[in-house]
Formats: C-alpha cells, sequence, structure tokens
C-alpha cells in the first residue's frame, strides 16, 4: 500500500484476507482501523491493500457510496440510512443464507442474492432485547440469524426461525452468547428463548450461559452491568 493511499475514511484489507476496515485515526507511529485496532504504520503499508478511497480526505466513506464501490443494487433506496456514513464495518456470515453487512451497529446491508441486498435498521444487543415482543410482527416472513454485540463488543448470535415442525404461524427466537470458542444459550439482558403464534409471543425463557434462571435473576443482573 502507498503512503498517499494512508487517509482518513479510506476502507482497506490485508493483502491475505477478506475483513474490511475503515481508517478511523491516524498518528506519527499508529493506524487506528475501526476505532479499536491498531496497527503500527510500517506494518499497515506493508500487509494492508487499499479497496475504496474517500472522494474527500478527511470524510467518511456513507453506505450508498460502499454499494456501489462493490456493485451492490439496494432494492431500497429509499431507506433513512443510505447516506450514513461510518466509521465501523464489520460482516456476520453465521449461515449460508443469512450475510450481513453491518455499519457502526446502526445499519445494515442484508444480502438477498448475487448483489442484491436490503438495507436494514440494526441495533446492540441491549436495545433488541427490549423490542423482543416486537419482532415476530416486524420479521414475520424475514427469518434471520445474525451476530450482534453488546456496548462492550461482546459476541452474540441472534436466531429467529420457524417451528421445527414447520407448523404455520409459530416461530421461535434463540439468543446465544460466545463463551469460549463456542455458543452457549444465553441473554444478560432479557431472554434467550422466546416462542411465537400468531405475532403475539407464546412463551419465554431466561438463561445464562446455558442454565436456565428465572426473569427476576437477569433483571439483578442486568442492574448491576448497565
Amino acid at each position: 500500500m502507498k503512503k498517499s493511499e494512508l487517509a482518513l475514511g479510506n476502507i482497506v484489507k490485508r493483502n491475505k484476507g477478506e475483513e474490511e476496515f475503515v481508517i478511523t485515526s491516524i498518528n506519527e507511529d499508529v493506524v487506528v482501523l475501526n476505532g479499536r485496532n491498531e496497527v503500527k504504520i510500517s506494518t499497515f503499508l506493508r500487509s494492508f491493500k487499499l479497496i475504496k478511497a474517500v472522494e474527500n480526505e478527511g470524510n467518511f466513506m456513507n453506505i450508498k457510496d460502499y454499494a456501489t464501490c462493490h456493485n451492490f443494487h439496494i432494492i431500497n433506496m429509499e431507506h433513512e440510512g443510505i447516506n450514513y456514513k461510518f466509521e465501523n464495518i464489520r460482516k456476520s456470515n453465521h449461515s449460508h443464507s443469512c450475510k450481513y453487512i453491518i455499519f457502526d451497529e446502526k445499519f445494515a446491508l442484508r444480502k438477498v442474492s448475487d448483489n442484491i441486498y436490503k438495507l436494514v435498521d440494526f441495533c446492540r444487543i441491549e436495545k433488541f432485547s427490549k423490542q423482543i415482543d416486537e419482532v415476530s410482527y416486524k420479521f414475520h416472513d424475514d427469518l434471520f440469524e445474525v451476530e450482534m454485540l453488546d456496548k462492550n463488543n461482546k459476541s452474540y448470535v441472534i436466531q429467529f426461525i420457524r417451528d421445527e415442525y414447520d407448523i404455520d404461524g409459530q416461530l421461535t427466537l434463540r439468543i446465544y452468547e460466545k463463551s469460549g470458542r463456542r455458543y452457549v444459550i444465553s441473554n444478560p439482558y432479557g431472554p434467550a428463548f422466546v416462542s411465537f403464534e400468531n405475532n403475539k409471543v407464546a412463551e419465554t425463557k431466561f438463561y445464562l450461559l446455558g442454565e436456565e434462571k428465572s426473569e427476576f435473576e437477569i433483571e439483578v443482573l442486568k442492574a448491576t452491568i448497565d
């Protein structure tokens, strides 16, 4: 990578890798990527390559420009987040059919097919847990599996699927927390298991690292981590 390409807002990736990063800070010795990953400038110039340069140095790219850069077609260009300028980008590919590109944990491009994407609102697990009773109504025919982060960037997987017997109108939401190298059913911010019937909550269960808890125990835990 050329030193002249070292500019705030540019999108880069490693020479051998697919993960993309936004240059969010530059000082004499270090480049900061996605607001948290520090890389020595000498290492950065040797190990990274430019994917897309921002048109005006010092400005950040917006979602529309990112999609254009990658030849993505967004089916809902009228979405309010289309011109959002992002400083952090990550991808969630936990299942073959559910692939997301996530911007600052606020918006995401969900892959529909090939290079066709849909822009959707996104959030962290804390906010999502407060809206669980609305999930079936909002996503009735839009089942998904996606990685969400909490305010400390701890990883959770949200799985919203049809009932195992494929009964019409019955849907299940499960939340898994990363523990070591595996994910176990767990949500310290609310229910980890919710079943829906006809868009209404039919049953909720609370788990912490695989162990079933009462709602009261989870509420007490939330008070200690908020």
